[in-house]
């Protein structure tokens, strides 16, 4: 069993942004929290683009979205291979 780390990063990542505005909004640092906030929409917008932008194909996406909702241990058909 391979061990994949990046659940982990997430969650180290999540719990240091959510340490870190708490800090700053007990602090009464609203400026921070203000830049802490953009700088997380931010890179929601990168993550987005980089999976979901223009620069690959629709029909990659369409294959990305629909391999994200297969159900885990199911096939799939494709319609080139119908007899």
């Amino acid at each position: 069993m391979k061990l994949d780390p990046a659940p982990a990063l997430a969650a180290a990542f999540v719990l240091l942004f959510a340490v870190t505005m708490g800090a700053a909004w007990l602090a009464g640092d609203r400026e921070l929290a203000r830049q802490l906030s953009q700088g997380l929409l931010n890179i929601l917008i990168a993550v987005s683009g980089y999976y979901f932008g223009s620069s690959r194909g629709s029909q990659a996406k369409d294959a990305t979205i629909a391999a994200a909702l297969r159900p885990a241990g199911s096939v799939e058909h494709s319609e080139d291979s119908a007899p």
